[in-house]
């Protein structure tokens, strides 16, 4: 849930495309009711992250490492258009080799 939240849609469960989305509507339209719209979407996708870090604590050891592993993932290119594969590490992480 942690990584699917954060790195899956982008953070926010895409809410907070969807609030930027009702904010340039609101420039479009001008009637405040997409502006509030905005308000709540921005606040539901504040809302999903916190959801998603309460998931994986920092204080518990195992999810520190896990949530650590889930950034450094994030950044790996995907090398000269070699497919990605996971394994398994341990009982705890995954990490990423390429074919």
């Amino acid at each position: 849930m942690y990584s699917y939240i954060h790195y899956g849609t982008g953070g926010g469960l895409t809410r907070p495309l969807y609030a930027q989305f009702f904010r340039e509507a609101n420039q479009a339209i001008g009637n405040g009711l997409f502006q509030e719209l905005a308000e709540r979407y921005e606040k539901l996708g504040i809302d999903w992250d916190d959801l998603g870090e309460a998931a994986l604590p920092n204080d518990i050891e195992l999810f520190r490492r896990f949530r650590q592993l889930c950034a450094r993932l994030r950044t790996f290119p995907n090398f000269n258009g070699r497919r990605k594969r996971r394994i398994r590490v341990g009982h705890s992480c995954q990490r990423t080799h390429y074919d």
